[in-house]
């Protein structure tokens, strides 16, 4: 953690655990990347449910949705579980495999996960990959 900076904290592919608490307890996460996706990760009430209980996140910015028809397309169930929470939901985020741009508040839409949309247009590989740094 860099002194001053906000940490931020990228769920990846998961599930709702009790070691998120740990987490948010240690690390204390400012800016969440929350999976919201349902049949491979967490759907929006669970999503939203780890995000109110184990994090005090500022922002919370949602990712793998929309990606294939058998994903949740949109935010919206999860923009509508976090009312009343504390942290803002976001839309727009951007991500090129090395650089995240967080863009306007969440108010809706079908823009898809740009988290996903990022890998799937380099093939899915990995910035080490891409880099040509070898698996450890």
């Amino acid at each position: 953690m860099a002194k001053g900076e906000k940490t931020l904290l990228a769920m990846g592919d998961t599930g709702i655990f009790d070691g998120m608490k740990l987490i948010g307890e240690i690390y204390e996460p400012k800016i969440g990347l929350v999976p919201i996706g349902d049949r491979f990760t967490m759907g929006a009430r669970i999503a939203s449910i780890a995000c109110k209980r184990f994090f005090t996140f500022e922002t919370v910015v949602p990712c793998h949705y929309g990606t294939f028809p058998l994903l949740d397309a949109t935010p919206d169930k999860f923009i509508a579980e976090m009312q009343g929470a504390k942290a803002r939901a976001r839309a727009g985020a951007r991500y090129d495999g090395d650089a995240l741009a967080i863009g306007k508040e969440i108010t809706g839409g079908t823009a898809g996960c740009a988290w996903c949309a990022g890998r799937q247009a380099r093939g899915n590989r990995s910035t080490a990959a891409r880099r040509g740094i070898p698996r450890q």
